[in-house]
Formats: structure tokens, C-alpha cells, sequence
């Protein structure tokens, strides 16, 4: 499953810490953010419930994520 968000993840420093949470439930080569879009989008490749702990996580550390249509 693919999920695409639009975040408030704007630098690098933010960046590793939300690396640190994804990394420990989807692994690192399964998420990306692009700090060069202008909405800073955040892509998660995972289980559904592996999503949902995303989400919980990316919640309880403060970082604003709104979900956007998935698109071939």
C-alpha cells in the first residue's frame, strides 16, 4: 500500500527525526519525503497497519500530515 501526505517536515532536522520513527516500522527503503515540493511530500510503502502506526507515530511526535489521492 501507498500513501502519499503533505507535511510540515521542512528540513533536514526534522527530516531525522521522522526518519528515526520510520525507519524502526517500515525500514528505510520503503518512505521518502521530497524537501523540495512545496508540500514537503511524504511517501510510506507499507502494510496497512504498518500506515497506521505511521500515522500514530508522525501524530504523538507533532508533525501535521494531511493524505492526498494516490496517482499512477
Amino acid at each position: 500500500m501507498i500513501k502519499i501526505y503533505k507535511t510540515n517536515i521542512e528540513n533536514a532536522r526534522k527530516k531525522n527525526r521522522v526518519a528515526d520513527i520510520l525507519n524502526n516500522i517500515t525500514g528505510p527503503k520503503f518512505w521518502n519525503i521530497d524537501l523540495e515540493d512545496s508540500d514537503k511530500i511524504l511517501r510510506v510503502d507499507a502494510t496497512k497497519q504498518k500506515v497506521k502506526q505511521v500515522e500514530s507515530l508522525l501524530r504523538m511526535a507533532g508533525f501535521y500530515y494531511e493524505e492526498l489521492p494516490y496517482q499512477l
